[in-house]
Formats: C-alpha cells, structure tokens, sequence
C-alpha cells in the first residue's frame, strides 16, 4: 500500500472517529446575543483547520500524481471562506491543468478517478460527478473536485464558459471575505443558517454557497447587526419565497441560483415550522437593548463580535 495513500486514509478516519455532539438549535440560540461565542461553538476550530490544512495537501497531491498535466491547486469553498461548520463542511480543490482542453475532461476524469481509486474504497464515498467535476464525502465534510484552466479567452461561446467557470473561485472567495471583513456578523449569522439547515430533513439540498448568498443578501437589506433579528429576516425569506430563493451568482461565469420547486415546498415548511416552534427564543431579547428601536446598545454591538 502507498504510503501518501495510507497517511491521507488514516487522516480521514482519524476525523471521522473524532467525537462532536451537534447542539440543538435552542442551545445555539441561547448564544445569540454574542456573535463571537456562537461562531467559536459552530465554527471550524483552529486544530481542525490545522489537520484538514493537512489532509487537502496529500488529496491534492494525490490528484497531482494522478493528472500528468496538472500545473497547480486552489482550496475554495466554505473551508478557505471560514464559514465550515466544525461537525461538516464543504470544500472545493481546483484542479489547473496545464494546456486544458474541455474536450479532453472525460480522460482527466478517469485519470483522477483511478489515482483516488484506494480511498473510494476505503475512505471517502463518490457522490456524484460530472465532465468538470467529482464530488467525494465523508461523514464530516464534501470534496469537491473541479477540474479547470486558467482565466478563460475573452471571446468564449456560451456552451464552454461552464468548464472556466471553478477557475474564479479564488475571486468569488475573496469578495465573499470582504463583505465579511466588513460585515463581522457575517460568519456568525452564516454558521447558525447552516446548523439550521444541518438540523432538517436530509432530504433538504440547498448549497452551502447558496446559503451564504442568501444571508449577504438579508445584511444588505436591513440595518441591523443583530444575529436574532437576521435570522428572524432569513427565516421569513425562506418560508414565504416568490422565486424560490434566486441569487446573483458572484461568479460570472454561472447562472443565478435558484432551488427546485420541490426544494422550495421543502425549504419553506421547514422555515415556517422554526418560526412557530423557536419564535420566542429567536425574538428573546438581551437586557442590553433599546426599548423603543429594539437596537442593541452602541458598546454591546461592538464587543459582540471579534475581527476575524
């Protein structure tokens, strides 16, 4: 057995064992009122960042040694955006091959494929693929293997701007990390969306990308830094959509995002049955508010949260 194979296999498991009990969503709310304890409680710890820093080097090793024209990897997605959850996360690896050819995904596909053949068995699950990408998981995250080149030509045909389009990941991730930079409760408000989702019927599919869309969307539009108050706003957009929680794409080389219908119904009930069930304990209010604008004090919301 490879030894870089065998390394990254007991990496995996190694996490997969590591005991974490998924809190409930009152024992979340209860921390609230102070965005840094609740994304501290949810967010990927500095070890986890540590070890999984790890395990993405000898994954994208391995993809190194199963692509002969592989030039370099990029690590995006929720992991490098710090916004994983720390019981499950998301993460993607661009993939750069060097003189990339769209006509020639099915060959770098196989040759992946094969490369990672041991772990497939072993360690980590196909979950789905297509030409420009494969989609591994485990019980504790998602890998995301999108094959690219680098920046597209400037006259592209529509039908080819989707095999360009993971190589603006690196922007995408950027901007999204702005908007966090200035927004601090961002990340908080993100990870108590995604332990929400988390926490619903497993037949609900919306992206974690999405998710994060959605709750920029919500800052923008209502002045307030006040995790309950956002949450209160993403749940009432959730459970009475008109167009089924459509988004710009912040990569211009995709569409907008939208869920089904069917995803939509599912979304919408769940959205609804947490607004009857939890309304008191996302309304409960900190003694450190004011009374008649229900805003929280001017030295309460700056010692609500850290920088990141």
């Amino acid at each position: 057995m490879d030894q870089m194979d065998q390394e990254l296999e007991e990496l995996i498991l190694e996490e997969t064992n590591s005991p974490f009990t998924v809190p409930t969503l009152e024992e979340v709310l209860r921390l609230a009122d102070d965005g840094t304890a609740l994304a501290d409680h949810l967010g990927m710890s500095l070890r986890q960042m540590g070890m999984h820093k790890e395990l993405l080097r000898r994954l994208g090793n391995l993809a190194f040694r199963a692509i002969k024209d592989m030039k370099h990897c990029y690590v995006g997605g929720s992991y490098s955006r710090r916004t994983a959850l720390k019981y499950h996360f998301d993460v993607d690896l661009v993939l750069f091959i060097r003189g990339f050819n769209h006509n020639k995904n099915k060959v770098y596909q196989t040759q992946l494929y094969d490369g990672l053949e041991r772990l497939l068995y072993h360690a980590l699950q196909l979950k789905g693929a297509s030409l420009q990408s494969m989609t591994l998981c485990s019980d504790f995250a998602e890998f995301n293997l999108l094959i690219t080149g680098e920046a597209a030509p400037e006259k592209l045909p529509s039908n080819e701007r989707k095999f360009y389009a993971a190589a603006y990941s690196r922007t995408v991730d950027e901007e999204v990390l702005s908007f966090a930079a200035r927004h601090p409760e961002f990340r908080p408000f993100v990870l108590l969306v995604k332990h929400w989702k988390y926490l619903g019927s497993e037949k609900i599919d919306i992206s974690s990308y999405h998710l994060e869309l959605l709750c920029m969307e919500i800052i923008r539009q209502h002045d307030s830094d006040c995790l309950r108050d956002l949450f209160w706003w993403f749940l009432k957009r959730v459970a009475y959509s008109d167009n089924r929680l459509c988004v710009k794409n912040l990569n211009r080389f995709k569409n907008q995002l939208q869920v089904s219908n069917e995803q939509m119904t599912l979304l919408a009930l769940y959205a609804q049955e947490t607004l009857r069930e939890y309304q008191w304990h996302i309304r409960q209010r900190s003694n450190a508010v004011c009374v008649s604008c229900h805003r929280p004090s001017t030295s309460v919301a700056a010692s609500r949260y850290r920088p990141l």
